[in-house]
């Protein structure tokens, strides 16, 4: 399989939030049941994320990016603190999701996955593990 590459698309304005979708291996609760995220999350070199604006401009609300995925959480970066990172955000739509984007860039080493993780915040809170 031949990895793909992506160029940093322009047209994504740096205020887009990028939601993606949080399972709840990804998650650290602290002792109250507060969840907070784990850098596990945007440790792929092809991240995968929905474009808010896509999703906006179809009529569809937030959650939806997790539609099919029960008990997930949902979190969001933007635009701007990827590209912070020397990562490229493009768009990526496929069949199953029409604002389908990618923070792409090499894996997230030297603590990039952190960095990305630290310029999230939810949007939706995952359900806990009863």
């Amino acid at each position: 399989m031949t990895a793909r590459t992506f160029e940093d698309d322009p047209s994504i304005a740096d205020e887009e939030r990028l939601f993606r979708r949080i399972p709840r291996t990804w998650v650290d609760w602290d002792e109250h049941g507060n969840a907070s995220i784990s850098s596990t999350a945007f440790k792929d070199e092809e991240l995968s994320v929905a474009l808010e604006s896509v999703m906006l401009r179809d009529g569809r609300p937030p959650g939806d990016a997790r539609r099919n995925y029960a008990g997930y959480g949902l979190a969001a970066i933007t635009a701007a603190h990827a590209r912070s990172l020397n990562q490229h955000v493009s768009r990526d739509p496929i069949d199953e999701e029409p604002a389908h984007g990618v923070v792409y860039g090499q894996k997230k080493r030297s603590g990039i996955a952190g960095k990305l993780r630290n310029g999230a915040s939810w949007v939706i809170n995952p359900v806990p593990v009863a």
